[in-house]
């Protein structure tokens, strides 16, 4: 918001008429010379003093006006400055942290099995952000009564809150690197009794732990 004192009437038209009424009484000054005693007239000589004067703070106190928000303007202006860098190292940053995807191919879920049956299920991981990811690899967690054939499994405690009594396994993929496809697969022997259920999977990779997402299989 521009302060008062840098308004056209403030700033101008105020000091002007005080210069201007100063003016006026010099001039009164000037005329009213008298010859006889080589003096000026006391009262008009005064006004003149004291509307000058008064003129020239006016002026002073617009200029310290003028510097204080230049000032304001200059420091509003640094600190825009500063979140602007702070937001594109933030963006950089982003960039740099890397984006695993997973995803299923050619078939996408649900999936349907038939009751007490293994299925081949095709997926990949696709790096969307940042360079690299090592030693890449999905754990799927299944439900009880499910099994991961043909490859090492892990059954969680029933103690455990999370995933109590599921059975996991992790698929690797190795490095991968950004937008060239990793592929893989998992076999799933599904339980006898039909129903939909969900299982999950995490993708993890040397610095690298994503979210728990889940997809259905449906049993008939």
């Amino acid at each position: 918001m521009k302060p008062k004192l840098l308004t056209a009437n403030w700033g101008a038209i105020i000091p002007g008429a005080f210069f201007l009424i100063a003016a006026i009484f010099s001039a009164l000054t000037l005329h009213n010379f008298d010859e006889v005693t080589k003096t000026y007239p006391q009262t008009t000589l005064w006004l003149a003093i004291v509307f000058l004067v008064i003129g020239i703070l006016f002026i002073c106190i617009i200029l310290k006006t003028i510097e204080g928000v230049a000032k304001t303007s200059d420091e509003t202006s640094f600190k825009r400055e500063a979140e602007a860098i702070k937001a594109a190292f933030k963006q950089i940053e982003a960039e740099k942290s890397p984006l695993l995807t997973l995803f299923f191919e050619p078939e996408e879920p649900p999936f349907k099995m038939e009751p007490d049956s293994t299925r081949e299920i095709d997926f990949g991981l696709i790096l969307s952000q940042g360079r690299q990811v090592t030693n890449a690899s999905v754990i799927f967690f299944a439900p009880p009564g499910f099994d991961f054939p043909n490859t090492k499994t892990y059954k969680q405690p029933s103690y455990k809150e999370l995933w109590s009594d599921f059975m996991l396994t992790r698929v690797s993929l190795g490095d991968v690197f950004r937008n060239i496809n990793s592929v893989s697969s998992v076999h799933i022997k599904c339980p006898t009794e039909k129903g939909n259920y969900k299982l999950f999977y995490q993708i993890t990779g040397g610095d690298y732990s994503g979210e728990h997402e889940d997809f259905e299989v449906i049993i008939e």
